[in-house]
Parts: C-alpha cells; structure tokens; sequence
C-alpha cells in the first residue's frame, strides 16, 4: 500500500510534462514539414525544367530548326506544369544569342544551347520565409548542349 502512495505522489508533480514536450518539439516538426515539401517541389520542377531543355536542345540540334520549333519544343514538354507561363527559353549559337546568330543559319558541328529558366517561388510556395530562410529572388535554371546534325 505505500508502494501505490509514493507512486501518486510522484506523479501528481509530473503532471503537464507531455503538453510541454509537445508545445516544444511540434514546431521543430511543423519546420521539417514545410521545408520537405517546399524542396520537393523545387526538386520536381528542377527535374521539369530539364526535360524540357533537354527537348529544347534536341530540336536545335536539328537542321532547319528555328527558335519557334525550339520553343514550342519546350512547352511541349512542360504541358500540365502550372510555371509553365512564366518560363524563359535562352538559345545560344557557338556561344552568341540565336537573336544574333540566327538557328537556322547554323552549321553541322555547330554548338547549340538551350537554357530554361523560371523563378522558384513560381514553382513552390515560399513557405519558410515564417522562419527566414527564403527562395524569393532565385531562379531555377537548366541548361543543354548539343552539336547541330
């Protein structure tokens, strides 16, 4: 019987301890949450953004290609992407803008290029700006090089 005593007196004391725990490690957990599917979703758009200048970089590679083929290219392959609208495509000839070097004018051996770009917070919400760690102002880039056919 005095064993029962002592054993509710110990605990009497101890009562609340779980809810502190609880209060002190569920924002610990909320943290590793957001910023799990924050940068899984960067990590999926990234891989977005590559099949697409891969895609891109192909139909430069081809002959008679042109900066339109090149882009609609691109698209194509980020259909169903909801930053799909706020993507830039970057073509570059040995080095030079396709605005300078035109596409078609490229020669077989010629280097081609294909960049595509699109800022991150268009790609996953910025959630750990509650906590200071922001992608606001980033980009999220891919770039494929290929020789023209």
């Amino acid at each position: 019987m005095d064993r029962n005593l002592t054993a509710n007196k110990q605990s009497g004391p101890r009562r609340g301890v779980l809810t502190v725990e609880m209060l002190l490690t569920l924002p610990i957990l909320l943290l590793a949450g957001l910023s799990l599917v924050q940068f899984s979703m960067l990590l999926l758009g990234s891989q977005a953004l590559s099949a697409a200048a891969h895609s891109g970089v192909r139909q430069a590679a081809l002959p008679g290609a042109t900066i339109g083929s090149v882009r609609e290219s691109v698209d194509n392959a980020l259909d169903g992407w909801s930053f799909k609208k706020y993507t830039q495509v970057l073509i570059f000839v040995n080095d030079q803008p396709a605005s300078k070097f035109p596409l078609d004018q490229a020669r077989t051996g010629d280097k081609v290029s294909v960049t595509v770009r699109v800022g991150a917070t268009k790609v996953a919400p910025n959630a750990l700006s509650l906590v200071g760690i922001t992608i606001a102002g980033t980009d999220l880039q891919q770039t494929f090089v290929m020789r023209v056919e």
